[in-house]
């Protein structure tokens, strides 16, 4: 009786992820935007877990524009901390540093110290992992060329979801996962000027956990954004190329 149990509660959240992953699949064809390009985003991730309630991340970013046009590219770190009360909620802090040319008469630099929490709602250890993030940033922005200075609050949601294909968990070794992200950005003002500034992300991947140290993810990522440096095409779609590579200092 209780494996019968067991068994039709995995089967439903089985289902409420697909439902979950067709939704993030539709959602894109809404948009009806005015001009696109492509881009190709970079990640290395360094962790570091310690002392089973902390972690520390160093994150590499390297993003470029791929398609015609004004030159665009950007180069940024995180360093991050993070602590685990308990299963269900993980807590954040970090500080986000970019420097990116926006175009080929504008450069900017970024300090973007941010905090946020993670829900666990179904946990890595099940077949399906889903989670929602909630994070907090806080932009100090300034263009090189006259050392002008902007700040601005943004906020940012997040729902994560991760289905196994060839294990029964996420947090198996040697597994193939499926990866479905919809972030939304709530920006405060629109003083920043930017030449892509998200307002929704659409994430669609797979991963490969090789060990608990090695992993790797490509994405497919469809954004919205605004470019609030010029009036002419406020409005475009971004279709991205993100690969991500990830290493976990191994525990003693």
């Amino acid at each position: 009786m209780i494996v019968d149990q067991i068994t039709r509660i995995i089967n439903l959240k089985s289902v409420v992820a697909g439902i979950l992953l067709s939704t993030c699949l539709t959602i894109p064809v809404a948009y009806g935007q005015t001009s696109s390009d492509v881009q190709s985003w970079n990640t290395f991730l360094l962790d570091w877990n310690f002392q089973n309630r902390w972690l520390f991340e160093l994150e590499l970013d390297y993003n470029r524009l791929l398609s015609s046009g004004p030159v665009w590219r950007e180069l940024a770190t995180q360093p991050s901390i993070e602590f685990y009360p308990n299963n269900s909620f993980d807590l954040f802090a970090g500080m986000y540093i970019t420097s990116t040319k926006q175009n080929e008469q504008e450069d900017t630099e970024e300090l973007r110290p941010l905090i946020g929490f993670r829900w666990n709602i179904i946990k890595p250890e099940r077949r399906v992992f889903l989670r929602t993030q909630v994070k907090f940033e806080y932009r100090i922005f300034t263009t090189v060329s006259t050392q002008d200075q902007v700040n601005n609050g943004r906020l940012r949601t997040r729902l994560d979801l991760f289905v196994p294909i060839t294990k029964t968990s996420y947090s198996a070794d040697d597994d193939l996962y499926a990866i479905a992200w919809t972030e939304a950005f709530l920006n405060f003002d629109n003083e920043i000027r930017e030449r892509y500034q998200s307002t929704f992300r659409q994430y669609l991947g797979l991963g490969y956990r090789f060990s608990y140290s090695w992993r790797f993810e490509t994405y497919y990522v469809f954004q919205s954004a605004r470019d609030s440096i010029t009036d002419e095409v406020p409005d475009t779609i971004n279709h991205v190329i993100f690969l991500m590579l990830k290493y976990y200092i191994k525990r003693k």
